[in-house]
């Protein structure tokens, strides 16, 4: 029997892995992602996430094999952490204070990270700001099963430069794979907002999207305020737009609930 110990994210293949494993497409977000994970594990094995994309971390149990098996998607966009106890346990979760809480953690600083942070504003590499609490890695799956850890990457990056294609074919297929991951990110029940900066992607997005309203951050100070042109984009592609005025208070107000969820420095202002 296969447990779903831990998952985070959201799995944008997810009609197509329905339909290849047999099952249902009309089950709830909640109830049809942990099924796919369960199915793809018994179909697939370790080899489950060839056939998924989107952004997902998560800790599945094999309970015949007493073995645990944990993945994060090929780019990382969701977080997985964890940590070796002394007397040999795996402790593990997509956010580091789910570690933290349980039994067999010692709080220890990493004084290694301090180093590296102060040269590269972040947290860079498998090591984190805790002694022993190691990322999951992109692309990585990790087993562990009589004690034993095993880590594993699954999916390297490859580039093949294509010199035959102009600027405008490349315009073109990034216009389609842009098209196509619309109708994946979000099922036809739900309702999207847009964030609109006033910039280029942003406006890209909002285009391509059936989003009817977007919102924007404003600045008193007029240098850093895009909200203007924001305005004129949404008017000029039919939908509502709102715009908060963003103060210095506010701004440093929000810094403690940003690393609260955070749960690392960044060296970044455009985090909050």
């Amino acid at each position: 029997m296969i447990e779903v110990k831990e998952y985070r994210g959201h799995i944008r293949n997810w009609e197509a892995l329905c339909e290849e494993l047999g099952l249902s497409n009309t089950m709830t977000r909640e109830e049809r992602e942990p099924a796919i994970l369960v199915k793809a594990y018994e179909t697939w094995g370790k080899d489950m996430a060839d056939h998924m994309y989107g952004m997902f971390a998560f800790a599945l149990y094999d309970t015949e094999a007493d073995e645990l098996f944990c993945l994060r998607d090929q780019f990382g966009t969701k977080p997985f952490y964890y940590y070796q106890t002394a007397d040999g346990k795996l402790l593990y979760g997509t956010m580091i204070r789910s570690i933290l809480e349980q039994p067999g953690f010692v709080k220890e600083l990493n004084i290694d990270m301090l180093q590296i942070y102060m040269t590269l504003t972040y947290v860079a590499g498998e090591d984190t700001f805790f002694k022993g609490i190691k990322k999951l890695m992109p692309g990585h799956w990790l087993s562990f099963k009589n004690g034993k850890l095993e880590l594993h990457r699954y999916w390297t990056p490859t580039f093949h430069p294509d010199e035959s294609k102009n600027l405008e074919d490349w315009a073109d297929e990034i216009h389609t794979t842009l098209q196509q991951m619309m109708r994946e990110v979000k099922t036809a029940d739900e309702t999207a907002e847009s964030f609109l900066s006033g910039g280029v992607d942003s406006s890209y997005v909002l285009a391509m999207s059936d989003a009817k309203r977007a919102d924007s951050c404003g600045y008193d100070e007029e240098r850093f305020d895009e909200s203007r042109i924001a305005a004129k984009t949404a008017e000029l592609l039919g939908v509502e737009h709102s715009v908060a005025k963003i103060t210095p208070q506010q701004f440093f107000d929000i810094v403690p609930y940003t690393m609260y969820n955070m749960e690392q420095p960044l060296g970044d202002a455009s985090a909050i």
